[in-house]
C-alpha cells in the first residue's frame, strides 16, 4: 500500500483553528476529507508563529 504525504495547506490550518473549539477531530477530518489521526497529530504539534530563512553557521 502505497501512502502519499500532503503538507496542510493555509486554508486547512485555519479551518482547523477556527472549527477545534466547537468540532470534533472526526468531524473536522471529515470535513478536510483528512483521517482522523492526521488531524489530531495536527492539533498536537506546537503553533510557529514565526519563520525565519535559515543562516549558516560562518559563512561571511
Amino acid at each position: 500500500m502505497t501512502r502519499h504525504f500532503h503538507h496542510f495547506t493555509a486554508e486547512e490550518r485555519a479551518a482547523i483553528m477556527l472549527m477545534q473549539p466547537t468540532h470534533s477531530i472526526r468531524a473536522m477530518a471529515r470535513y478536510l476529507g483528512r483521517v482522523p489521526s492526521t488531524v489530531s497529530r495536527k492539533l498536537s504539534l506546537p503553533v510557529i508563529t514565526v519563520r525565519r530563512p535559515w543562516r549558516g553557521i560562518g559563512h561571511a
